[in-house]
């Protein structure tokens, strides 16, 4: 009788490395699937700006720094109409001490060109940190839009030409605009806000 040979107890397990792949592979969708909730989902979910319902629109357009002008102070109240954005604009400088008030009308296409600029602005999360980098210039500019379906506010207290970033505020909820859209919106509808009457307001004081 032949002597029984010994057993090989260490087999070649060949599912190992297949098992440390899968491993990887899934340790590598795990924190894919991290960085899409954490990072990119939000941006996914950020609302747009929708003013195609638009009913009434509010501007507030204001400047404070160290002048004898100031504050420098533009309001304008406009509801939508057939014919576009129709109501009054107030202005006044040096604390009020001088007012004037007319009314203005916004044609109907440089209203529409106007939303559909406001409405290409990208949303970021909040919450709105205003550009200031030096002293006695404090602007303030808000579009209050009334919609159907709630208020939305596109506003910015920046500092330099075209006041980015920018902040808006949907359903109480606050986001930033980190590009010149609202500039570039407010600029199609400038040469229907009579500023002219501010400048000729400022040439005349005499306190």
């Amino acid at each position: 009788m032949f002597p029984e040979k010994p057993k090989n107890k260490q087999k070649n397990d060949h599912s190992s490395p297949l098992r440390a792949k899968i491993l990887i592979g899934l340790l590598s969708l795990i924190i894919l699937l991290g960085v899409f909730t954490a990072q990119i989902l939000p941006r996914l979910m950020l609302p747009s700006i929708h003013l195609s319902d638009v009913e009434s629109v509010q501007i507030e357009d204001q400047w404070m720094g160290l002048s004898q002008f100031a504050p420098i102070v533009a309001d304008y109240t406009l509801d939508m109409t057939d014919t576009g954005l129709v109501g009054d604009a107030s202005f006044s400088i040096a604390n009020y001490a001088v007012t004037q008030s007319t009314t203005i009308t916004i044609p109907a296409e440089t209203v529409q060109a106007f939303i559909t600029m406001l409405e290409t602005a990208s949303l970021e999360q909040g919450p709105y940190e205003p550009f200031w980098e030096w002293t006695d210039d404090y602007p303030y500019i808000s579009m209050l839009f009334e919609t159907d379906h709630g208020e939305i506010e596109i506003f910015t207290s920046s500092q330099g030409e075209s006041h980015t970033p920018w902040g808006a505020r949907i359903d109480d909820v606050e986001y930033v605009i980190s590009s010149d859209i609202p500039m570039q919106a407010l600029v199609l509808i400038e040469p229907y806000l009579q500023r002219d009457i501010l400048d000729t307001m400022v040439n005349e004081y005499n306190p």
